[in-house]
């Protein structure tokens, strides 16, 4: 979270927080309905996994510098 600026913190965790909340009700359907299909299930989930892996690899290091510097 060290990539926003200390005024929108709050905000912006918020808003991260209710999204990962969509999230997890809408899992909740899609997964079962996939609950037979378990090969799909897992390919699914990892797909995903990669997903939020690689987006991660996106963010800018912010060790050292100063917030008002960094770039999203």
């Amino acid at each position: 979270v060290e990539t926003f600026p200390s005024s929108i913190r709050p905000t912006s965790m918020g808003i991260l927080a209710a999204f990962g909340r969509i999230g997890a009700i809408t899992a909740q359907f899609v997964f079962g309905a996939l609950e037979h299909q378990i090969l799909l299930l897992l390919c699914i989930v990892s797909a995903l996994m990669l997903v939020g892996a690689y987006c991660c690899t996106l963010l800018p290091e912010t060790t050292g510098r100063k917030l008002s510097t960094v770039r999203i």
